[in-house]
């Protein structure tokens, strides 16, 4: 299975709390960047075997960055795959996924934010797939999606159809067919 972590923002809002430059998902928390405790926890689903890490700001830092993570001792012995889709400008949350489609499968895709780390059920993800949402994500108690999605194939193709710049939630509101799934789970964003 893919899952793609959309990791190429600046941080703009944690200027004061990060180093000058430093990319989001680069943000140290306790003695590890926050991306490497991201992937971590990703390690922790059965079935993701792919990575796409669509990077924009410090591309090259964080790619080499992940690379890194990846080829660490921690990670030693665990068979995955790992691609780069590069934004070569700004092309929000949603316009990034269009560049990562040649690396997918065609099977359904996590799409993970790279600023928040949440506990998903994928069986639960799985079933809210159905014939009339081809999308599944998590929302808190006030409605705010949790950064954790599950799309099928054919649904991301319909990106392809928007003018980036665009979010992910202006593409949600645009096609629609993605069923929120109430999240009973805490998640941790650095990015709000």
């Amino acid at each position: 299975m893919d899952a793609v972590i959309l990791c190429g923002g600046q941080g703009s809002r944690l200027r004061g709390f990060i180093p000058e430059g430093t990319p989001k998902c680069m943000a140290e928390v306790g003695n590890k960047t926050f991306i490497e405790i991201l992937l971590e926890h990703l390690m922790g689903y059965d079935g993701i075997k792919k990575f796409i890490f669509c990077t924009g700001y410090q591309a090259e830092a964080v790619e080499r960055h992940v690379k890194g993570v990846i080829g660490s001792r921690e990670f030693s012995g665990i068979d995955i795959e790992m691609y780069f889709s590069r934004e070569t400008r700004p092309l929000g949350t949603g316009g990034c996924l269009v560049g990562a489609l040649s690396y997918l499968s065609d099977d359904p895709a996590f799409v993970f934010n790279g600023d928040t780390i949440h506990h998903i059920d994928p069986l639960e993800m799985f079933r809210g797939l159905d014939d009339d949402n081809l999308g599944a994500a998590y929302v808190n108690d006030a409605g705010n999606f949790c950064g954790s999605f599950l799309f099928e194939r054919e649904w991301l193709n319909g990106l392809s159809s928007m003018k980036a710049p665009f979010s992910l939630e202006d593409a949600m509101a645009k096609f629609g067919g993605v069923k929120k799934i109430q999240s009973l789970h805490l998640y941790f964003d650095i990015g709000s």
